[in-house]
């Protein structure tokens, strides 16, 4: 079978897709080229049969110096990925986002490769945009995609948000409502949140009852654990919390209730998953997206969200307590409902 360039870079919320869609070409019999950058390499580690070239990648945005170093740095990416592309020659280019992206599609395109963009969030992205006009498909893992231009709208495929292959196997559990504990996991994306930190203070709002059946897994970032750590304490809490956690299909399996951002990557495992939510959109991303992210689960009664202008302790407690108050095995049935299971195979099609 033939070789694939996959790509993409920066955080899990394009790596993890990326990553789904190379286990589904594997197990086809293709052969994976996949180009990224140094910050993204990790999440690659345990895959020994994707081939990981790393290139040169940097934003061009910014102040002057900063523009012209990541414009400069891209165009060493570009001549890396030419070089690749000539050592390897795969028959078609995937892309999932992030800065390294764009030289390996550019190369790509240099070569008349077949290119496939996958757009993770509710809302196209600005290097998606620009990309497109090479694309012969776009995909997208929302069914109402905002921002994509007319002009492309021909090229458009609701595929979903391509989840790795030990997430999917959750979708066949069968959701445990809570009894005597209640498991509460909490989720900031790959750096931790510091708004999370606060957490310990909005539990202690809960009544003794539903506090004292409560079990916490909370990612922080690794300055604040200590802090945290002696906040669950001081309130009589038990709590693991860790900067990172490598265990996730294991931890969904027993979750209950999860408080997280609502990054794509985030949204497409809870869905497959069926984990009843409260989202917190990150403000700061860009064009709001995580916001129409959270929107999307919200209003097809998969949980809830709290925006950072209303978010307090209390809205947060109040939230809480609502959402373990309704049925919790009908939401998650609803946000099993929204998750398509072969994302990846329908984006290789």
């Amino acid at each position: 079978m033939s070789t694939i360039l996959i790509t993409a870079g920066g955080t899990g919320g394009h790596m993890f897709p990326a990553i789904a869609v190379a286990e589904a070409a594997i197990a086809k019999g293709h052969k994976i080229l996949f180009i990224t950058d140094k910050r993204a390499a990790k999440y690659l580690d345990k895959y020994p049969n994707i081939t990981k070239k790393i290139i040169f990648a940097a934003s061009p945005s910014g102040g002057i110096f900063k523009k012209l170093k990541g414009t400069f740095l891209l165009g060493l990416g570009f001549i890396q990925s030419l070089f690749l592309l000539l050592c390897y020659k795969p028959s078609q280019a995937y892309g999932f986002g992030g800065y390294p992206s764009f030289p390996a599609l550019l190369a790509a395109k240099v070569f008349g490769k077949r290119i496939i963009l996958h757009e993770q969030n509710a809302v196209f992205g600005r290097a998606n945009k620009v990309l497109a006009k090479w694309a012969s498909k776009i995909a997208t893992s929302f069914a109402d995609t905002k921002n994509i231009p007319t002009e492309f709208a021909n090229k458009v495929t609701h595929t979903g948000n391509p989840v790795r292959a030990e997430i999917i196997a959750l979708h066949n559990k069968k959701y445990q409502s809570p009894e005597d504990k209640i498991n509460l996991l909490i989720l900031g994306g790959s750096l931790g949140s510091k708004i999370f930190n606060n957490i310990p203070a909005a539990l202690q709002l809960l009544p003794d009852e539903l506090k004292s059946m409560l079990v916490i897994t909370h990612q922080v970032r690794a300055e604040n654990i200590d802090k945290v750590n002696k906040a669950y304490k001081d309130i009589g809490i038990k709590a693991n919390t860790a900067s990172f956690f490598d265990n996730m299909p294991d931890l969904l399996t027993n979750t209950h209730i999860m408080i997280a951002r609502s990054g794509a990557s985030t949204v497409a495992e809870n869905l497959v998953a069926g984990i009843p939510s409260i989202f917190v959109p990150l403000k700061i991303a860009m064009d709001n997206h995580q916001q129409y992210n959270a929107e999307y689960v919200v209003n097809n009664a998969g949980g809830a969200m709290i925006l950072e202008s209303e978010y307090t302790t209390e809205i947060l407690a109040l939230k809480l307590q609502v959402l373990l108050e309704q049925d919790l095995l009908k939401i998650s049935s609803n946000m099993q409902n929204l998750a398509i299971l072969d994302s990846a195979n329908q984006i290789l099609s």
